[in-house]
């Protein structure tokens, strides 16, 4: 199967480091409330439906191009399955392997930096964490991390695993 760094519509993610054998999708940008901000709508990035789909942000660049892409995945508190339950156990040099819908193509990339504690009660901190990518980004991982707040019941930080092109 061809290795590229050819732009192309994400099918299935391989983590071998973390076990991750995951069908991904493609979500737009989506509007929701925040329970950390009272409720108030907010745009996000789409964010899959259940708990073993990964989520590539469509209306963001496509996987294997010149900038970097999006992927979001869930992760379970409380204990429970989570395709990213285990993405900040990643380390600089993991292999990560989007491959096409058809099995076609691939593109690999290999982890460069992982980021925890980005509070979610900071409106601002995921942005800012995304825009002080390192320069050779091309792929962002994103996950929930932190603890559970149980009475919005969601944790209250993200982590984000950058990734560059192998």
């Amino acid at each position: 199967m061809p290795v590229t760094h050819e732009p192309i519509d994400p099918g299935q993610l391989y983590i071998p480091a973390i076990d991750v054998n995951s069908p991904m999708m493609s979500l737009p940008t989506e509007v929701s409330p925040d329970p950390f901000l009272g409720g108030k709508e907010v745009q996000s990035f789409g964010v899959p439906p259940d708990m073993t789909h990964t989520a590539w942000w469509s209306d963001g660049p496509k996987i294997g191009s010149d900038a970097m892409a999006v992927v979001l995945g869930h992760a379970q508190f409380g204990g429970g399955f989570g395709v990213f339950n285990n993405i900040k156990d990643l380390k600089a040099g993991d292999e990560i392997t989007v491959e096409s819908p058809d099995a076609s193509q691939r593109v690999r990339f290999k982890v460069i930096s992982v980021k925890t504690g980005i509070s979610k009660r900071d409106p601002d901190a995921l942005v800012n964490t995304l825009n002080a990518q390192p320069s050779n980004a091309r792929l962002a991982l994103i996950t929930c991390g932190g603890q559970a707040d149980l009475s919005v019941m969601e944790t209250d930080e993200n982590v984000v695993v950058f990734a560059a092109l192998a």
